[in-house]
């Protein structure tokens, strides 16, 4: 799960053919733009997560 940040920071930067030192800059709306992104993965990764942990604990039993 926090690998996905870096990779989250390179494909955005591949996507929109900016390169990685813009992020360095100061360029405070691609910031801002790649933290919600990540914060949506994180609350995504957690619904899910917890909805595959309990198919699978049903299916032990």
């Amino acid at each position: 799960m926090f690998l996905m940040f870096p990779l989250l920071v390179a494909l955005y930067s591949q996507l929109l053919d900016l390169p990685l030192a813009a992020f360095d800059n100061g360029v405070n709306q691609h910031k801002w733009l790649i933290t919600l992104l990540y914060l949506l993965y994180v609350l995504l990764w957690l619904r899910f997560n917890r909805r595959v942990m309990a198919m699978l604990e049903q299916r032990r039993r």
